[in-house]
């Protein structure tokens, strides 16, 4: 059992281990409804979170939809993304994020969500889930420069330097020179010259 589920309430503990068994039974409908039910109890709950956009992505691999219906849920979604626009343009991110799950459910690559996604769960103070996010998006968009730099700051930050370096210089390939991959490169090197000087000292 991971740190964060130690912590979980029963209920959404419950409902998370029941999602995980209808995963793995590739039921992903019923595994959608369990970790969506997961979320409503422990908002920042990041593996329900991360479980639940893969059964979306599963369900959405295993069974296409045709043209036609993919660009009717684009049509039938724009009220959830005009109304999650107007949450971020009032600073309310927990209202966006609850309109761009709603569009994820038929949309689950859609990178754009995601990322805004992403980026309201850094608002609200959500690190891992943001995380997860952004490792979701550079799978589904390898050369994803927002997703890499947002990657690179949060490994940095979690001290997972080795990562951090990947994501900078995956971004220098796309974009040679990029300002913010070049700075978050020298800081690691100066991160890791200081913990050299540290373990010379003793």
């Amino acid at each position: 059992m991971s740190l964060e589920q130690s912590s979980l309430p029963q209920p959404a503990k419950e409902y998370y281990n029941k999602g995980l068994f209808a995963f793995e039974k590739k039921n992903y409908d019923y595994a959608i409804e369990l970790f969506a039910q997961a979320l409503t109890l422990k908002k920042d709950f990041a593996d329900a979170r991360h479980y639940l956009r893969l059964s979306e992505q599963k369900k959405f691999q295993e069974n296409p939809p045709p043209t036609v219906l993919v660009l009717l849920n684009k049509i039938k979604n724009l009220p959830s993304l005009l109304k999650a626009l107007i949450c971020d343009i009032k600073n309310k991110p927990d209202c966006a994020i609850d309109e761009y799950e709603k569009i994820l459910k038929a949309e689950p690559n859609n990178t754009y969500i995601l990322t805004r996604l992403a980026q309201d769960l850094l608002k609200e103070r959500d690190a891992n889930s943001a995380l997860r996010t952004f490792e979701e998006i550079k799978l589904i968009d390898p050369r994803n420069i927002v997703a890499l730099k947002n990657l690179g700051q949060l490994y940095s930050q979690m001290d997972n330097y080795a990562l951090a370096r990947q994501c900078y210089e995956s971004i220098l390939k796309v974009l040679p020179h990029d300002p913010e991959a070049e700075k978050g490169i020298k800081n690691l090197d100066a991160l890791g010259a200081i913990k050299e000087s540290f373990g010379q000292s003793e």
